[in-house]
This record gives structure tokens, sequence and C-alpha cells, in this order.
């Protein structure tokens, strides 16, 4: 895809602004950035991805990812879902996971599940896994910023990133329900690159400085493009293209989206 500070244009879905000497607030965090740059197209349902608000206290079981242990300390699934299993060739844990990544996107994005039910199970199940490991991210860093110093937060997001590194060869990256189902989704997804993924994790890194102020558009525009436009490079792989359009054609009009 591209790399760290290459940031792909949006297709034309917005219009830059003159210079000026004041520089742009991004006040109140990724909401307000991520107004200020998708305006155009705001009501598009991956904005809901990013949406800084708060989870409910259901949120850590969301994050663990693990369901309830039966007395012999096996994972158990409800009949129903372990026909589910057998259906797509996954495992208990990776099914569970998939759930509960699921419940995840209903809840929290309601209209960005509903698109969801018109595509195809897996690639349904894969955009699941993408919008709640950015979910999980998003909120960890939020409710961590609150109660945490800076060595802590860092120390956090660097964990994130050897998890992602051992993802991409192929190992456990952890143990919560989005890194089960993100790599899954890996294994199934021909093409998906770490790239916007790692990008994500720097945005993160530049938004939990205490004032996050930028001196020119393209310094914002770069911050707005790793926490919410790195979605639209995250989802072309396994959404797939127009017949005749290639990924990098795509890259533009999916930033935007992102």
């Amino acid at each position: 895809y591209f790399v760290d500070s290459t940031v792909p244009k949006m297709a034309g879905a917005l219009t830059w602004p003159s210079s000026s000497s004041q520089p742009v607030t991004a006040s109140k965090g990724r909401n307000h950035a991520f107004t200020v740059l998708t305006a155009p197209i705001r009501r598009t349902a991956f904005r809901t991805c990013l949406a800084t608000s708060s989870l409910s206290q259901r949120s850590g079981a969301f994050y663990s990812g693990r369901r309830a242990k039966s007395a012999d300390g096996t994972t158990r699934l409800a009949a129903h879902e372990e026909s589910e299993v057998e259906r797509s060739g996954g495992t208990a844990e990776v099914e569970a996971a998939y759930e509960v990544c699921r419940a995840m996107t209903a809840e929290y994005a309601k209209t960005f599940y509903f698109a969801t039910t018109f595509q195809p199970r897996q690639k349904a199940r894969s955009i699941y896994a993408i919008y709640a490991w950015c979910r999980a991210l998003d909120e960890s860093i939020d409710s961590a910023a609150a109660h945490s110093t800076a060595e802590d937060l860092e120390a956090a997001l660097s964990r994130v990133e050897t998890n992602l590194s051992r993802m991409w060869r192929g190992d456990s990256g952890g143990d919560s329900a989005p890194d089960i189902a993100l790599l899954d989704t890996i294994t199934r997804t021909p093409g998906m690159a770490v790239q916007p993924f790692q990008d994500m994790v720097r945005g993160m890194r530049m938004d939990v400085r205490p004032e996050v102020r930028y001196a020119t558009f393209d310094d914002l525009y770069l911050y707005c493009y790793r926490v919410a436009g790195t979605v639209g490079l995250m989802t072309i792989p396994v959404l797939g293209t127009a017949p005749g359009v290639t990924v990098e054609e795509a890259a533009g009009p999916g930033v935007a989206l992102g």
C-alpha cells in the first residue's frame, strides 16, 4: 500500500483549503478531525468505526472475547453455533470470536451492521473482525489515557504493533476476540496488508498527546488518514473492487470512505 508518510489523496472528495497562518486544532480528538476531513461523506457507515464514545461496562467482555467456561474449563458454544463451526471449517474459539465481533458491530454501528447483511457471510464476518479490532483499539487507548502515563500508553501501543507483526507471520497475535477473528480473516483474505493497521496505531500515538494541534492542513490530513482513512484500505481486500479497477485506483476513494 503506502509508506508511512505518503497518504493517498481522496479522489476529489475534498477541497483543500488555502494556506492559513492559524493552526488547525483537532479538538476533542478523532471525532472532530474525522468530521473535518469527511464532511462531504460523513453519513457513510464507516464513520462509526472510529467515533469517540464510551463503551458500557460490557466492553470488557467484548474486548476479552472469551466465552463463559464450563465446569471442565472448556469453551462451550450453543448447539446452533456448533453447526456453524462445522459448516465454516473454523474452530470453536474462532467462531466464538467472530460472534463477539458481530455483536459489537450490531450494537455500536447499527447502520453499518445493516449494510453488512447484504454481503456474503464470510465477507460480513471479516468486516466485523476489522470493525471490532478498530473499536477495541480506539476504546482501550481512550480509556487508558485517563489514568495512564505516556510511557504506559506507549508500551500498550507497542504491544499492539508486536501482535500485528505476529499475526502477519501467521502466529497468534493475542487472545482477545478481535485479535482472534482478525487473524482468521487475514488467513482467508489474499492481499490483506499490515500497513493500514500499523498506520492506525501511529495515529493513536498522535492522539494520546495532551493537546492535539496541527500547524498545517497536511498535518491534520495525515492524522485523519491514520485514525480513519486507514479503515478504507483495510476493507478493500475483503470487499474487492469493481471489474477493471485496480487496488491502487480504489485506494483514494477507499481512504475517503474510511
